[in-house]
């Protein structure tokens, strides 16, 4: 049975990795910019430490491996998951033959799992950890990157410690936990070490990445009883300067084709119940998306221009069937842009803990630039 890959697609790929990719080394110092993706899907066919096949099998240095598991980059199941739509015949034949029953019956290590349990992915997380043959393999060889991490002076950005918990001011930029294929260079980690912490800190919720501003991480798990996600109600609005291109240089807000830029508002928002990017969606559907938002912006300048374009939306158009339905759905998501690399106008500027017995607020960027919820 040869490795079996989503995106290598024959045998020759798979012998000149060194004409398709560029020279693998380590994963740090840290890049300025991503890589394109790269997301490898393997089945084991000869048992052994995870570093060395996966090394052997990608021609990767073991040492760029080594990285990578330590990043939280390589995940594996007993079982192989479907092959997506997209999937080759050869890459057909393999996932057939490492999850035929004749097989299974045979591999010890999944008795007594239903077969969808055994196609449950877990990060693995020790470089000498043995994967049997028939076991499944993804390895995110390209993991999303924050240089950010390494320009902050994270003691100065904590807010307030206790025995179960950091209040941090996070910085833009940064992921708070981290992502699928990196949690080394996250919030958490990088605050724990400042701390003097020998472990990373756990998240009890998240802001964007481009989000910045008082968040909260505990170092008890226990601790998350009681603790409720952030329904979203505008406190305050009001009328300020579109922020000038200075600030927008120092902040790196992205200029996403607003066309009136003569003032923005400035909105004091309270987060009742929460969902992943809950502010900057529900107010881009409104008409209003924070400024430097590259993501939501131009889908709400495209609804903007063609009204009903946003198939959410109460005044959206009608569809004859569920197919065009789909086809409106695609549409609108494809008006979407990338996710900000850097900043938005968006600080979470307040947060209140232990039945608001304790309250920290930050209201001002450095410098004094007042930057809290900034709404076209």
């Amino acid at each position: 049975m040869e490795p079996y890959c989503f995106v290598l697609r024959n045998k020759m790929e798979c012998s000149n990795l060194s004409l398709c990719y560029p020279e693998y080394h380590r994963l740090l110092p840290c890049p300025s910019e991503n890589s394109p993706p790269r997301v490898e899907h393997l089945v084991v066919t000869v048992g052994g430490p995870v570093l060395e096949y996966i090394s052997k099998a990608l021609d990767l240095p073991p040492l760029y491996v080594a990285d990578l598991i330590h990043f939280g980059a390589v995940y594996y199941a007993l079982v192989c998951p479907e092959p997506p739509l997209t999937a080759t015949p050869e890459e057909l034949r393999i996932y057939k033959e490492a999850t035929a029953p004749s097989v299974l019956r045979n591999r010890p290590s999944i008795k007594g799992k239903t077969f969808r349990e055994a196609q449950k992915t877990f990060r693995i997380t020790h470089v000498n950890k043995f994967v049997e043959p028939g076991t499944y393999l993804r390895v995110h060889v390209h993991p999303k990157r924050f240089p950010r991490c390494y320009e902050i002076d994270w003691r100065s950005r904590i807010i307030a410690v206790s025995d179960s918990y950091v209040v941090l001011d996070k910085p833009a930029g940064t992921s708070v936990g981290g992502t699928t294929d990196n949690i080394e260079e996250s919030c958490a980690t990088f605050a724990a070490r400042a701390l003097g912490f020998t472990e990373p800190l756990k998240t009890t919720h998240q802001i964007d990445n481009c989000t910045e501003g008082c968040h909260k991480v505990i170092t008890d798990a226990d601790f998350t009883k009681g603790w409720h996600l952030c329904q979203l109600e505008v406190l305050e609005c009001k009328k300020v300067p579109w922020p000038n291109s200075v600030t927008e240089d120092k902040y790196c807000v992205e200029d996403c084709g607003w066309s009136s830029k003569d003032i923005a508002y400035e909105c004091k928002i309270n987060l009742l119940t929460g969902r992943t990017h809950q502010i900057r969606a529900q107010l881009a559907a409104c008409g209003a998306p924070i400024v430097g938002d590259s993501m939501y912006m131009p889908a709400a300048i495209a609804e903007m221009t063609s009204p009903g374009l946003n198939p959410f939306s109460k005044y959206r158009r009608e569809c004859a069937s569920e197919n065009d339905k789909a086809v409106a759905i695609r549409a609108w998501i494809a008006h979407h842009g990338k996710e900000p690399s850097v900043s938005i106008g968006l600080q979470a500027c307040q947060i209140s803990w232990d039945d608001g017995e304790h309250t920290s607020t930050r209201l001002d960027l450095p410098g004094g630039d007042k930057k809290r919820f900034l709404l076209c």
